[in-house]
């Protein structure tokens, strides 16, 4: 998922460790962070982030007073035993909206009862469903130039959703190139991007971040073309 922070609510910013030498995941100890705003100036002085594992968040309620709208830069200085210090930069957007997912484990599980012998152990319908719903946020956030969440229906998603979800669990099972579940897969992620194509003929979308979209806020995206 793209990292954003819902203003003025509580919300956190996190970032996974990843030595840039052999790829591993670093073990924390402690670490700072400092903000800084679009035109680079300092908006949260160097303050503790909290670690867990390689995992490190940040959390606070961000007050549209501090965080207007738009991107901001995290440079995150985290502390591995030793002590030896990794800086990282992050970025992250402040935003009105979250990019809802419309549906659950639960929805999913009574639709298609037949899949969970299907799923690998340890697998869970919730995790395809959150990998299928980033894949439709990076897409459309191509197709924007924007996080999508000012689109007012992520209900119009849903069925494309449902293909994505299963395109990548019968690509989880397959057990090799021209397999049947491999064909289901391609056949599902075929019809996944047709259903975002089609649902994306007509959307609303609270451009003035309002939360409401009036009746000229809409917006046609064909392809990666973007029609207002």
């Amino acid at each position: 998922m793209l990292d954003v922070a819902v203003q003025d609510r509580t919300d956190r910013v996190a970032i996974r460790a990843i030595s840039p030498v052999d790829g591993s995941e670093l073990t924390l100890t402690s670490g700072t962070l400092v903000i800084y705003n679009e035109g680079n100036s300092e908006v949260v002085a160097s303050t503790a982030a909290t670690v867990s594992g390689s995992a490190a968040h940040y959390e606070r309620t961000w007050t549209k007073a501090t965080f207007p709208t738009g991107r901001y830069r995290i440079v995150w200085s985290l502390v591995v035993s030793g002590p030896t210090t990794h800086v990282f930069d992050s970025n992250f957007e402040v935003v009105v909206r979250r990019f809802r997912r419309p549906i659950g484990d639960s929805d999913f599980s009574t639709r298609y009862p037949y899949l969970s012998g299907l799923l690998p152990t340890g697998a869970t319908f919730d995790m395809y469903l959150n990998t299928a719903w980033s894949k439709i946020e990076s897409t459309l956030y191509g197709r924007l130039g924007r996080y999508p969440g000012n689109l007012i229906y992520p209900e119009q998603l849903q069925h494309c959703l449902e293909q994505w979800t299963l395109a990548d669990i019968y690509q989880a099972v397959s057990i090799g190139p021209g397999s049947e579940d491999e064909a289901k897969a391609d056949r599902y992620k075929l019809e996944a991007m047709a259903s975002l194509d089609t649902a994306m003929v007509f959307v609303r979308e609270d451009t003035d971040e309002d939360q409401s979209a009036e009746d000229d806020e809409y917006a046609i995206i064909q392809g990666a073309e973007l029609v207002r």
